[in-house]
């Protein structure tokens, strides 16, 4: 049985513009609004005892639209009960609460509230967060406890961070792939370079990996064999399509431009090669920016500014000006044409060193050539095909510069672009 009246149906059927409806319109009408209302009423009840309610409100009546896919009634939401006063049979009213404005009046006035302000504050320091009123507080357990005992060392600050934050397995994971990079065994360290390179589970580990990379550039700068390692490392971060490194950039960055630039990679033996590393790391940089340049338009910038101060400091050795210059080189025809040539000036006293022949650079059974000869032969083998590449696409650039370069850097410009 309806307990809607067919005059209600039609009265607002009316009101909506139609007109002369049939009775049997009318009625079905009838039935199906019984239907919708009562199973609104239904959802809204499972709301209302939910909320360990005894009464029904208008917040579960439009929670109850709002899970069958019609939009909810605006204006009706109350923080309590509404209560109905009955004018006659057919006028309903809601009943307002009676306010004595005297009393209003005489109370006194709320305080102003604060003027909008912003402060600073700490999240975390160094990875750990320091305990301050605007941050949220810690659960205290075992391994909180522990870990505050263990921040008393630098290494062992390291190792409570990571038994805090990752599970045992990930903890397995990290000591075997870092044990593993530094030990003595290739094998070993080409499939640990192969997981972090293709395993796609490796997000949360991604900071700690990191802050080991930059801690053995630290400590092992002059060991050119855990350089080069560091360098592969890095390499295998940066081509797994599965981590997210954006967050990170600005620690990945600095480490590669440490072993591009620094002034001493490896030891003092004039056969030590140095320059292959350089040239490795100045190619995963250039990877770097031409992946990330386009979300962070000042990263590029801010590292060509870095490489062309170490490539004109007069104080800088060859070795610091070549790993400048190679990875300017590697940066694109537009960075060589706009900041390699006009600084070129700078490496004019490398440049004008007397040629030396490769094959006896890296013969240690040959009498070794001086550390700046090899420098100014790696200097021109870098720039002459950069350079050739500019003049052959861009005439106006080689008539400006014709006859700035120098005798050596124009005869090897001359001949690439003679094999072009």
């Amino acid at each position: 049985m309806s307990i809607l009246n067919p005059s209600l149906v039609k009265h607002t059927s009316e009101a909506l513009g139609y007109e002369a409806l049939a009775p049997d319109v009318v009625s079905a009408l009838t039935t199906e609004v019984d239907y919708r209302l009562r199973e609104i009423v239904q959802e809204a009840k499972k709301f209302m005892r939910h909320a360990r309610r005894s009464y029904l409100t208008t917040h579960d009546v439009s929670l109850a639209l709002r899970i069958k896919n019609v939009e909810p009634l605006y204006g009706f939401l109350a923080p309590r009960p509404v209560k109905w006063r009955s004018a006659n049979e057919n006028v309903y009213y809601i009943e307002d609460d009676e306010l004595d404005l005297d009393r209003i009046l005489a109370q006194p006035l709320p305080k102003l509230p604060l003027d909008v302000a912003l402060s600073a504050h700490w999240l975390s320091i160094d990875g750990v967060q320091p305990s301050i009123p605007q941050n949220p507080s810690h659960i205290h357990d075992k391994r909180a406890t522990s870990s505050t005992d263990a921040t008393a060392t630098g290494n062992a600050t390291a190792a409570a961070m990571v038994k805090d934050v990752l599970s045992r397995e990930f903890q397995l994971y990290f000591e075997k792939v870092t044990e593993s990079l530094l030990g003595p065994s290739d094998d070993v360290r080409a499939a640990a370079l192969s997981s972090i390179r293709t395993d796609p589970g490796l997000q949360s580990l991604l900071p700690y990996f990191v802050q080991f990379a930059a801690d053995q550039v630290t400590k092992s700068i002059r060991s050119l064999g855990t350089m080069a390692i560091l360098v592969a490392f890095l390499d295998a971060l940066l081509h797994n399509n599965d981590l997210f490194l954006e967050p990170y950039l600005h620690q990945i960055t600095p480490i590669l431009i440490t072993v591009i630039a620094t002034k001493q990679l490896g030891s003092h033996d004039p056969t030590c090669d140095h320059w292959t590393l350089r040239d490795n790391a100045a190619t995963l940089l250039t990877d770097v920016l031409n992946h990330f340049s386009h979300r962070y338009p000042m990263l590029t910038p801010r590292v060509i500014k870095t490489l062309l101060i170490r490539m004109m400091d007069d104080n800088a050795t060859v070795a610091q000006k070549y790993g400048a210059t190679t990875t300017l080189a590697k940066m694109g025809n537009v960075i060589v044409k706009t900041v390699l040539l006009p600084q070129l000036s700078s490496l004019s006293p490398f440049l004008a060193s007397a040629p030396i022949d490769p094959s006896s650079a890296m013969d240690i059974d040959e009498p070794v050539q001086s550390p700046g000869s090899v420098g100014s032969d790696r200097l021109l083998r870098v720039l002459a095909p950069a350079i050739a590449n500019v003049f052959k696409f861009e005439s106006n650039v080689k008539d400006e510069f014709q006859g700035k370069l120098g005798d050596r850097l124009e005869a090897e410009v001359a001949k690439h672009l003679m094999s072009q």
